[in-house]
């Protein structure tokens, strides 16, 4: 086999692997994010603009926070929610005023407890971890504990 023809398949294998290895990092990168979403509220007649939403990952302690409400009164149950882009993992959810940083509402059993109408039972104020898993969205996480 001639010098050059080994030249030529030598490229060839190193542009493959170069590029395998760029589409798997690229792929994982892809798989390792989760949205978490839900419903707003607040103990008033009106939810404040300016509320923040975050998601601590409760190994890393990281925080995703958002304040980009959606409007959407057949989607919300106050006609107001948050989406937010996360990595896999297990979270917390809470939300807070930005003037009232300490004051904050978590996604907690109280709210799913108020949620399914029992109101006279609802003694729990437990956080409820969330888990976000690859390209999946984790919907109905309304951080609406303002009594914790």
């Amino acid at each position: 086999m001639k010098k050059e023809n080994y030249k030529v398949i030598i490229a060839i294998l190193v542009t493959a692997i170069v590029t395998g290895i760029g589409v798997f990092i690229w792929s994982n990168s892809l798989e390792n994010i989760g949205f978490i979403e839900g419903s707003l509220s607040y103990p008033s007649d009106y939810i404040p603009p300016d509320m923040r939403v975050c998601a601590k990952n409760i190994n890393s302690e990281k925080q995703y926070c958002t304040n980009n409400s959606i409007y959407d009164a057949n989607k919300y149950t106050y006609g107001t929610g948050y989406k937010i882009e996360v990595p896999t993992g297990d979270y917390q959810v809470y939300a807070y005023l930005p003037k009232s940083p300490d004051w904050k509402a978590y996604y907690s059993n109280y709210v799913v407890c108020i949620d399914s109408g029992l109101y006279e039972d609802c003694n729990s104020h437990d956080t409820i971890t969330v888990r976000v898993f690859s390209n999946e969205l984790t919907s109905k996480v309304d951080p609406g504990d303002w009594y914790k």
